[in-house]
């Protein structure tokens, strides 16, 4: 196998098995080892890098992983054990063969979803409980928890460090709690797949636009939610609706030089209309039952969006309303941006900008591309071309996207091709 085979699936178990393997080995030898337990997978890991590319990829990747990590912890044990009575409660662990379980992958499954519920115990703080399960199970880094939480990657180490021991205090049993616990834990796992899903949808990766292996572990964590009775709450269904909506678009997303086209830009032929139906279904199961959410309204905005024939045909009223609504049940920087977009369509550029400087928008997004890239547009379709190329370039500076970056290249570079056409003529 060549080396960049080895690396991409690597970080394929890495992003799909990670978390499974952590939930395994955490039910089977305790919270209190989690430390180890991080260590162990981390050395499997770095074992299968360096002996993959010349043994070739085992038949069973993930089994292989879970089978070098479990040796790995238990001699660690082993080595730190002062007397056998120190390992006397992991003997049995201690003795049995990861082989000899008889359906490995639905245990598998079945331990995710409750270190999913674990890792979202309602005396962590709700950030901590984002950080935990975005690190154990989503197999986040650093830099990409920051993204979503808006915190520096320093902060997330000190946080995740600090949320970890609280866990370790708090969370001796995994299980699946019952009665009124089990919706409050029930929020923090969706915004958990809300956050993984949006990272993918729109990574900060250089290289990578969309990184589908977050998204397809999204819907995964999803179904696994609405595969169990107790969890088919309308809201699950509601963010399945929203993730199949937005990934109906993947293919028409990137254009052949590997620039972001946006929404006017797609080419609607390549939309899969079978996800969007399949959304449409989630959310009106969705609507059937009350409790409306905010996934509700996103999906709802997503689905005019998915259903308009053209981009000119889209409701832009209906979409302006959803923002609106969804702006008093979760105030967002980002959220009332995108408020502002849909402004911009029913009320034109004018009225949006007043908008958008009314707003405390550019401090909340100073270090984010979209405020600029948005107030660019507005300037643009107004007609003040240097202040539009000007707010391009701070956008350009503040992503490191190369998809986003050639998008904003290209809108940067029109218009100054416009300027000096303007400037030849006058001259």
């Amino acid at each position: 196998m060549e080396r960049a085979g080895t690396h991409l699936a690597i970080e394929h178990l890495f992003r799909h098995e990670y978390g499974k393997i952590v939930a395994y080995l955490t039910r089977k030898f305790g919270v209190a080892q989690m430390k180890w337990i991080e260590d162990s997978i981390q050395h499997a890991l770095l074992r299968a890098m360096q002996t993959w590319p010349f043994q070739g990829l085992p038949l069973n990747p993930s089994g292989w992983i879970l089978r070098v990590a479990r040796n790995y912890l238990i001699d660690q044990f082993r080595k730190r054990a002062k007397n056998a009575k120190d390992i006397s409660g992991l003997r049995d662990e201690l003795t049995h063969d990861v082989g000899s379980y008889p359906d490995l992958d639905n245990e598998l499954k079945d331990d995710l979803l409750r270190m999913m519920f674990a890792c979202c115990h309602p005396q962590l703080r709700m950030e901590s409980q984002l950080i935990l399960t975005l690190k154990i199970l989503g197999g986040f880094n650093n830099r990409e928890v920051g993204r979503a939480l808006l915190k520096s990657e320093e902060a997330v180490a000190k946080a995740y460090t600090r949320a970890k021991l609280k866990f370790q205090q708090l969370a001796h049993h995994l299980e699946v709690p019952v009665g009124k616990h089990l919706n409050s834990r029930l929020e923090a796992i969706l915004k958990v797949i809300y956050v993984m899903f949006n990272e993918g949808y729109n990574s900060i990766s250089e290289d990578e636009l969309i990184r589908k292996d977050l998204c397809f572990e999204a819907h995964r964590l999803t179904d696994l939610l609405l595969d169990q009775p107790l969890l088919r709450k309308p809201k699950v269904h509601a963010l399945k609706s929203l993730i199949c909506f937005q990934s109906s678009r993947f293919d028409a997303r990137i254009g052949q030089e590997g620039e972001l086209l946006n929404m006017e830009s797609q080419d609607r032929d390549l939309w899969d209309r079978a996800l969007i139906q399949k959304g449409m279904d989630h959310l009106q199961i969705g609507y059937a039952f009350g409790n409306i959410s905010e996934y509700h309204i996103e999906a709802s905005i997503a689905a005019y969006h998915a259903t308009a024939s053209s981009f000119d045909t889209t409701d832009w009223e209906s979409i302006y309303n959803g923002y609106l609504l969804l702006e008093k049940i979760k105030p967002a920087a980002v959220i009332t941006l995108n408020r502002i977009v849909a402004e911009s369509r029913l009320k034109g550029a004018e009225t949006a900008l007043r908008s958008l400087e009314d707003t405390d928008l550019k401090n909340n997004l100073k270090e984010h591309y979209l405020y600029y890239s948005v107030k660019g547009d507005l300037l643009e379709k107004m007609g003040i071309m240097h202040e539009a190329i000007r707010c391009y370039l701070e956008a350009i500076r503040r992503t490191s996207n190369r998809s986003e970056q050639l998008y904003l290249e290209k809108k940067a570079l029109k218009l100054k091709n416009i300027r000096l056409r303007s400037h030849e003529k006058t001259g």
